[in-house]
C-alpha cells in the first residue's frame, strides 16, 4: 500500500530524471492493442492518467487501471491509460504475436505499446520502474507517484489528493 505524505499519495522521493509536478507532460504517440493511435495532442483538455510498467500485464498495475478507470474512467474529459514495452517479453517472440494475445483480452483500459521505451525514457520512469503520471487538463503533470502495489484506501487517498485539483472522480471538471 501506498504511504501518504502530507496528504499526497507516495513514497514521494523527487524523481531522480523527468518531469516533476507542474511540468509540461512530454508529447507521446503511441499503438494500443487495438492498432488504434493514441496521441497526447488530441487529449488536451482531459484529465489524462498514465500507468507505467516494466511488466503490463503485473497485477498490481491492472488494479490501479481497474480503480482509476472504475472512477475518473467515467467522466467525459478523463483518459487511462497502462503504458508498457517490451520488458519481459523474449526476444524471439514478435510483437505482433505478443499485441494479438492480448487484442482480445478484457482489460479495463487501453493497453499502450512503448516498444523502444521512448516515452517512459521522456517520462523519466526507469526501465524496472512503475510509476502514476496524473496529467491535468493543461498538459501539465499533477501528481507523479511510484506504483508499489495496490489496495482499494490507496485509489481514496488518490481521490481525495485530487479531488480539489481535478473535481471528484466521477465528475468532470472542478
Amino acid at each position: 500500500m501506498a504511504v501518504l505524505v502530507f496528504g499526497a499519495p507516495a513514497a514521494l522521493a523527487a524523481p531522480e530524471a523527468g518531469p516533476r509536478a507542474g511540468d509540461p507532460a512530454p508529447a507521446f504517440e503511441l499503438e494500443d492493442q487495438h492498432s488504434v493511435r493514441h496521441e497526447s495532442r488530441k487529449l488536451k483538455g482531459k484529465v489524462v492518467f498514465l500507468l507505467f510498467g516494466p511488466q503490463a500485464l503485473r497485477e498490481d498495475i491492472w488494479g490501479w487501471a481497474g480503480g482509476l478507470a472504475g472512477c475518473y474512467g467515467k467522466r467525459q474529459d478523463a483518459s487511462v491509460f497502462v503504458v508498457s514495452g517490451a520488458a519481459g517479453l523474449p526476444p524471439m517472440v514478435p510483437r505482433g504475436f505478443f499485441k494479438d494475445s492480448v487484442k482480445h483480452k478484457r482489460y479495463p483500459v487501453s493497453l499502450l505499446f512503448d516498444w523502444e521505451r521512448r516515452t517512459a525514457k521522456a517520462y523519466g520512469v526507469g526501465a524496472e520502474s512503475s510509476e502514476l503520471f496524473v496529467v491535468g487538463p493543461d498538459g501539465a503533470i499533477v501528481l507523479r507517484v511510484p506504483i508499489t502495489g495496490y489496495a482499494g484506501g490507496d485509489l481514496a487517498a488518490l481521490e481525495k489528493f485530487l479531488q480539489p485539483r481535478l473535481g471528484a472522480c466521477g465528475q468532470g471538471g472542478r
